[in-house]
């Protein structure tokens, strides 16, 4: 994603003169920053599904040491057994929960920035035959 801002951050030129060439620069600024924002919204979205299925990890962990920590008594089925056991499969749950929205969370970000850069593709082609004409 840093390349793909980059490469089209570094795509801007200075003020043209023409009218349509203005017309055609601010619609490429604009296509620009949407498609800058759907990146940063891709890239926010990866940090908030690390940092929960970091968050699920470290609470099973905690679970398999309430285990560990019932001894010889973890081997019998009991109340707190299948508590914490009850804990862990609510822990898998929320994993799985958490992947299938990431999943369609960027599903529809990336629709939206694959529609935005076949835009942008067009708007740039559009300006370089326009440029050609007037030339």
């Amino acid at each position: 994603t840093d390349h793909l801002v980059q490469t089209i951050s570094g795509q801007k030129t200075e003020a043209p003169s023409d009218p349509t060439e203005t017309i055609f620069k601010d619609r490429l600024t604009l296509i620009r920053s949407k498609i800058e924002m759907v990146l940063l919204q891709l890239k926010w979205r990866r940090e908030i599904h690390d940092k929960v299925l970091y968050d699920i990890d470290q609470d099973d962990v905690r679970a398999d040491n309430l285990l560990l920590e019932m001894g010889p008594g973890a081997y019998f089925v009991g109340g707190d057994r299948l508590a914490v056991e009850r804990m862990k499969f609510d822990l898998e749950r929320q994993k799985r929960m958490e992947k299938v929205g990431y999943f369609k969370d960027t599903a529809i970000l990336n629709k939206e920035l694959k529609e935005s850069l076949i835009e942008y593709l067009g708007e740039t082609r559009k300006s370089s035959f326009v440029s050609e004409l007037e030339v």
